[in-house]
C-alpha cells in the first residue's frame, strides 16, 4: 500500500507542476493558482484547528495586513507606495502579519471555542471598519490598484523571458503551498508539535506539569500568522490590488468554509477546500446570483459534513473501512 500511495503522490505532483504546460490559462490561473493561494490562507487555519484546537475568524485579516503591507511597500498606480524592492517590501510585510497574529494570540490566550470566535471576529470587523474609513493610507473602499509585482513574475513583452507571467505566477504559489504544508506535516513530528496537541487535548494536564500554556498558544498564532502572511503577499501579487472586500467577514468566512469542507484534520484538506470552493464561485455564480452562490456553498459545506464531518479527505478512509467490511 505504501508504495502505491507513493506514486500516486508522485504523478499528483508531476500533473500539478506540468499543469501550466498542458491547461488553458483559465484553469491554471483563475482555477489552480487561485485555490492554492486561498489554500495557504486556510491552512494556517487548519494548522490552529488541528494543532491547538482553536478556531479563528480573522485569517484573512492577518493575510490581509502582509496584502497591505506590501501594496504600499511597493510601487502602485494610486501613487501611495514607497516604491521599495520587492527583497525588502515582502519581508517587512510578512513581519507585520507575524506580528499582528502575535498579538492577536497573545490577547486571546484565555478565550477558548466560541469566546474565541467571537474576539477573532471582532478583530475582523474592526480591521475592516479601519481600513475603509482611512482614505489617506489605504485609499478607503477603492483600495490599493496597479501594484507592481516583482520583475521575474512578469513576462518580457521582447520575449526573452522564458516563462510567462501565468506559468511564473502558477509556480511561485505551488511552491510556497509545497513548502509550507510540508512545514506543517514536519512541525506534527517535533517536541513542540506533541506539546501543541497535548495543550489541544488537555490544556490543564500541561499546566500541572508546568508548561506555560499561553506562551504555546501565542506561538502557534504566530506560526499561523507567518503562513497567512505568506498567502497574503501571494494574493497581493496575484489581484495586483487589494481592497477591503479582501479581507470582509465574508473573506473570512470563506477560509473557515474552505479548511471546513477539505478536511480541517490533514493539512492537505486546506487545499483540497479551496479547489471545490474556487471551482463552485467560478461556475456556479455563472449561473446564480450572489446571495443564491451563498446558498450553494452553505448546502454543499452541510452536504459533506452530513456524510463526513472530517471533510472530503475523511470520505477516503470511510470509503476504505466499508470496503473492507
Amino acid at each position: 500500500m505504501q508504495p502505491l500511495k507513493l506514486s500516486a503522490m508522485a504523478l499528483a505532483a508531476l500533473l500539478l507542476l506540468g499543469a501550466p504546460l498542458y491547461l488553458p490559462e483559465f484553469w491554471t490561473l483563475n482555477i489552480l493558482a487561485r485555490a492554492f493561494a486561498l489554500g495557504i490562507v486556510a491552512l494556517s487555519l487548519t494548522f490552529l484547528s488541528s494543532f491547538c484546537g482553536m478556531v479563528s475568524l480573522c485569517q484573512m485579516t492577518i493575510a490581509g495586513v502582509a496584502g497591505y503591507g506590501i501594496a504600499l511597500l511597493s510601487a502602485n498606480a494610486t501613487g501611495m507606495g514607497l516604491a521599495l524592492p520587492w527583497q525588502l517590501a515582502a519581508p517587512l510585510s510578512l513581519a507585520a502579519a507575524v506580528l499582528v497574529a502575535a498579538l492577536i494570540g497573545w490577547i486571546s490566550q484565555r478565550s477558548y471555542e466560541v469566546y474565541l470566535l467571537m474576539f477573532t471576529l471582532a478583530v475582523g470587523v474592526a480591521t475592516l471598519f479601519f481600513v475603509q474609513q482611512n482614505m489617506e493610507i489605504f485609499n478607503g473602499s477603492d483600495g490599493i490598484s496597479g501594484i507592481v509585482i516583482p520583475a521575474f513574475l512578469r513576462a518580457d513583452a521582447s520575449g526573452n523571458r522564458a516563462w510567462t507571467h501565468v506559468q511564473s505566477i502558477y509556480w511561485l504559489i505551488l511552491g510556497c503551498a509545497t513548502l509550507l504544508m510540508a512545514i506543517v506535516l514536519h512541525l506534527e513530528k517535533t517536541p513542540l508539535g506533541l506539546t501543541l496537541k497535548s495543550i489541544r487535548d488537555n490544556p490543564r494536564r500541561l499546566k500541572a506539569l508546568g508548561y506555560n500554556v499561553a506562551r504555546y498558544k501565542v506561538v502557534a498564532f504566530t506560526i499561523s500568522g507567518f503562513i497567512a502572511g505568506i498567502g497574503g503577499i501571494l494574493l497581493a501579487w496575484y489581484n495586483a490590488q487589494i481592497s477591503p472586500g479582501s479581507i470582509d467577514v465574508n473573506a473570512n468566512v470563506a477560509i473557515l468554509v474552505i479548511a471546513v469542507l477539505g478536511g480541517q484534520k490533514r493539512p492537505l484538506g486546506a487545499f483540497v477546500g479551496a479547489v471545490v470552493y474556487v471551482l463552485l464561485e467560478v461556475f456556479a455564480s455563472e449561473v446564480f446570483s450572489r446571495e443564491r452562490f451563498n446558498l450553494l456553498v452553505g448546502a454543499t459545506f452541510l452536504l459533506v459534513l452530513y456524510f463526513s464531518p472530517n471533510g472530503i479527505l475523511g470520505l477516503i478512509p470511510d470509503f476504505n473501512h466499508k470496503r473492507r467490511l
